[in-house]
């Protein structure tokens, strides 16, 4: 059967294409299969003390061993982190590398502080003198994190604490000369595993005491960071 075309169909033909364009726009615009998305960035690095559990301790607090009174300086040792308050470190970024350390909450003026009389944690001297730097106390604090124990947290398990990660030295606090007034306890290098968290326990506490230091309890504050 052979159709014949009129001019006036030759008109209808652009309508008829436009039509067709429309309803195959009105198909597409019409889909049945969006696409969901989902943005996740950084976190902060961050540390922390935290209980065996997991869960914040509230007010950490690590004690050094008792002494008795007497005329000469003496030595007192203890840990910072152990098995119940252990020191998380978070680093929830692409950024490998970062430093952790510890200072003096009140600065290089702080003081072991008791009831009535203190102490000092940053004198040059190792014998408990005095070297006169601003608060005229002798006692000097070392820190030994060489000695310590990194794990990766385990739920965590491709958190390795051995690839990246260095330990700090043994290191005392000192006010004069050769001024010590931060300690850095832990190290993430370049290659260092991102996305990660490890705890630090069984830091080294040495803290030299001065001869005829009164009975009473005394505290320290220290402040740990992550930078």
């Amino acid at each position: 059967m052979k159709i014949k075309l009129t001019r006036k169909h030759f008109a209808l033909l652009p309508f008829i294409s436009g039509m067709l364009l429309f309803m195959q726009v009105m198909s597409v615009m019409a889909s049945s299969t969006p696409s969901l998305r989902q943005v996740i960035t950084d976190g902060t690095q961050t540390i922390d003390i935290v209980y065996g559990s997991g869960t914040t301790v509230g007010s950490p607090a690590f004690s050094l061993s008792a002494l008795g009174f007497s005329f000469s300086s003496q030595t007192s040792t203890g840990t910072l982190g152990g098995s119940t308050q252990k020191i998380r470190v978070y680093n929830p970024t692409a950024d490998a590398t970062w430093t952790v350390s510890m200072a003096a909450t009140s600065g290089t003026s702080a003081v072991w502080s008791g009831s009535g009389t203190s102490y000092d944690f940053n004198d040059s001297g190792t014998d408990g003198s005095d070297d006169a730097d601003s608060d005229s106390k002798g006692g000097r604090l070392t820190v030994d994190a060489s000695v310590s124990t990194v794990a990766g947290v385990p739920d965590d398990s491709t958190c390795s604490p051995s690839t990246g990660i260095s330990k700090g030295s043994s290191s005392a606090f000192q006010e004069v000369a050769t001024a010590v007034s931060s300690i850095t306890l832990l190290t993430g290098s370049a290659s260092a595993t991102t996305y990660c968290r490890w705890d630090l326990t069984d830091v080294s506490l040495s803290q030299v005491v001065p001869e005829s230091q009164p009975s009473d309890t005394y505290s320290l504050g220290m402040t740990l960071t992550i930078l």
